[in-house]
């Protein structure tokens, strides 16, 4: 990626305020829900968000010298982190697109590709990528998880329900007692 501040159009003395004010802007300008089926707008999006990110979290010197694989040479956020963050976040398109440019896939690449291609309703792609996942690391009982319920159609928010861990089993127990006091409360 090029500076960051060039792809948000301000100069490095810029206040917060000025830079998010230019964030909005272009975010107003290519967001993906604006622009639907436009690959290039899905793009420049990604890119704004990452010079948003990097300007935010001060990992701009390293863009400096410029290229898109330095960008994150010091940076702490790697692409398959900010992948994770999109689609977490439910914006499945821009996480697909850093995936994308990711040239080395390890098995977690093929499970948020396949959590964002389901959610995206592209389902042979979605259990394709998860049955790579799998065979990557067969003993990953999430990855797992997540090629059975595309196989047998249980997809319901599979974006927050798969990547954030489910409750363990006290928690879950504890998460039921409140629901049932509350059911009791509201019969009442």
């Amino acid at each position: 990626m090029r500076d960051p501040y060039s792809v948000l159009g301000v100069d490095r003395n810029a206040t917060d305020e000025q830079i998010t004010k230019a964030y909005r802007k272009l975010a107003k300008k290519y967001h993906p829900d604006l622009n639907p089926n436009d690959q290039t707008a899905e793009a420049k999006m990604a890119e704004i968000n990452e010079a948003y990110d990097a300007i935010k979290s001060g990992n701009t010197a390293s863009y400096q010298t410029g290229g898109y694989g330095s960008g994150y040479s010091n940076s702490r956020i790697s692409p398959l982190d900010s992948a994770e963050s999109y689609i977490r976040a439910g914006l499945y398109s821009q996480g697909l697109s850093i995936l994308r440019g990711i040239n080395q896939r390890p098995a977690r690449w093929y499970f948020l590709s396949a959590v964002a291609y389901a959610n995206l309703g592209n389902f042979s792609q979605a259990i394709a990528s998860a049955k790579t996942a799998c065979e990557m690391e067969p003993n990953n009982a999430q990855y797992a998880r997540l090629f059975e319920d595309l196989k047998y159609g249980d997809v319901p928010n599979i974006g927050r329900r798969v990547i954030i861990n489910p409750l363990s089993g006290f928690s879950r127990l504890v998460a039921a007692m409140i629901i049932a006091r509350l059911c009791c409360c509201l019969c009442r």
